[in-house]
């Protein structure tokens, strides 16, 4: 599935994108940032889903990606979260971020 998304983002304030996948099969999100004419910081975090108790039938239960983005030059951004396997040149599911950057 590939997707794209506009949004307008404002100078300085953060934000978060939300990605639900499952690292035990190999695939996670990898992000690259193209700044155009703006900038921001990018960092990520993945967490393990504590909806499923340890006693779950479920093997190898999601988790969750957060992307915290902080816009930090006005301009636009595009980014690119690509959910695969590292040592693979597919992926499973793109989705392109096309950020406005206002003060």
């Amino acid at each position: 599935m590939n997707n794209t998304y506009t949004y307008q983002l404002i100078l300085g304030e953060d934000y978060n994108i939300v990605k639900t996948g499952n690292i035990t099969t190999g695939y996670e999100w990898q992000y690259t940032l193209e700044p155009i004419t703006g900038d921001m910081k990018v960092t990520s975090v993945y967490s393990s889903n504590t909806n499923f108790s340890k006693s779950s039938t479920y093997v190898g239960a999601p988790g969750i990606w957060t992307f915290n983005l902080l816009p930090t030059k006005i301009g636009t951004v595009k980014l690119t979260l690509t959910y695969k396997r590292p040592w693979l040149t597919t992926s499973s599911s793109t989705d392109m971020y096309l950020f406005n950057i206002i003060q």
